[in-house]
């Protein structure tokens, strides 16, 4: 039997952590001995834990709280600055330490070991001698963008560099990591996350509780983590307030998900008006039923890998206005025939968006046609076949 050693920094409830579980559960555990690495025990963060499936035995690297505090508070985005620096100064020397101690413990019997964040490149030394493959799930161009400095950027080369297989998880990335990083021509692998659109479609019918004022298949959806560096949520805030004031929608807002920068999302709904129409529901553990029941799917982001948000819309045949952002977007809704495109950042395009799709079903149908063709690409049983043949095997 092939032992199979997962890895990831932390486990949350964003896409990163929907697609590693749904990886695990596809997985047959009569072929594979599978564990999950995870670096830190963050406790009541850990909302989706309950989904792994109990063949999988999970190992945290550091899980003591006296170590792991400082950590919830960033991710709260609530640590202070001398909370930093005791962080920097004395948790983290202590935490690579119990890092490098585990890890060898955790990773001594493995045949293959996936870093599924890559976050163990910096301890690639104690895993010579086993198969070692990287997901990316974020584009290297925005990281040039974001980190100019050339030795950083060398520095993320040298660490690719030393797995066997590096996955992009959809085309566009594959394409800019190569253009980027020549080197990587060899190990570069595409292949797209997997889902299971039915188990997607039978979560979607459970019950939903509605706020007053929302009507089932009558609301505007934006749905994922409250972070404005990356969602930009406030771009889809403003165009849904131009809507209303320039078309008169009457369809409200409901914002799905939580994050460092709601309470200043929420304070943006009001300068702009509409604090009646746009509700904010915080996180939740079954979403499917709000897509379902969604007249319209907004997303907003500046930058993604593969958002997984987009083809669970798609899989609940939601009609979606997207922001073409890199990567991914473009290549889950085929380039505008499975959805509507725009700039990033653009208030007016969206609000215009908005009016065009909302109530045009023909639109809408041709959009849903496009989908299925895009769908088959994505479905679990094709994405788990050549996870074996590409990566395992």
């Amino acid at each position: 039997m092939t032992t199979i050693v997962f890895h990831i920094n932390v486990l949350l409830a964003g896409g990163i952590e929907k697609v590693l579980i749904d990886l695990l559960r596809a997985l047959d555990p009569a072929k594979y001995r599978m564990k999950l690495s995870v670096g830190y025990h963050l406790q009541e963060l850990e909302v989706l834990k309950g989904s792994i499936p109990s063949y999988v035995e999970i190992i945290y690297l550091v899980d003591k709280p006296s170590l792991t505090f400082a950590k919830k508070k960033r991710i709260a985005g609530n640590l202070s600055i001398p909370g930093k620096l005791y962080n920097e100064l004395v948790l983290s020397p202590l935490q690579r330490l119990l890092w490098k101690r585990r890890l060898a413990e955790v990773t001594k019997d493995a045949d293959v070991v996936i870093d599924f964040d890559t976050t163990l490149a910096p301890y690639y030394k104690l895993l010579a001698g086993k198969k070692k493959i990287a997901y990316s799930h974020f584009s290297l161009a925005h990281y040039w963008q974001e980190h100019g400095n050339a030795g950083r950027r060398d520095k993320l080369a040298a660490r690719l560099s030393h797995y066997d297989k590096v996955i992009m998880i959809c085309d566009e990335m594959k394409e800019e990591a190569i253009k980027l990083y020549p080197q990587l021509k060899d190990k570069a692998v595409r292949l797209y996350n997997a889902f299971d659109q039915e188990k997607i479609k039978a979560a979607a019918e459970a019950p939903l509780a509605l706020p007053g004022g929302v009507n089932k298949d009558n609301y505007f959806l934006s749905l994922g983590r409250l972070n404005e560096s990356q969602k930009d949520v406030s771009t889809l805030i403003k165009a849904y307030a131009a809507s209303v004031r320039k078309y008169d929608i009457t369809e409200p807002l409901v914002i799905v998900g939580d994050g460092p920068d709601r309470a200043s999302l929420e304070t943006l709904v009001n300068e702009e008006g509409v604090a009646a129409q746009v509700f904010f529901t915080g996180f939740s553990h079954n979403p499917y039923p709000w897509i379902k029941h969604a007249k319209l799917f907004l997303f907003s982001s500046k930058n993604e890998g593969l958002p997984t948000v987009l083809i669970e819309a798609l899989a609940l045949a939601k009609p979606v206005v997207a922001t073409a952002c890199p990567t991914g977007v473009k290549e889950i809704l085929m380039y505008g025939k499975a959805g509507k495109l725009l700039p990033v950042g653009d208030v007016a395009e969206m609000c215009e968006a908005i009016w065009e799709l909302k109530d045009n079903e023909a639109m809408q149908a041709g959009y849903r046609e496009h989908a299925q063709q895009v769908l088959k690409e994505f479905d679990i049983t094709t994405v788990i076949k050549q996870f074996e043949d590409k990566v395992i095997n």
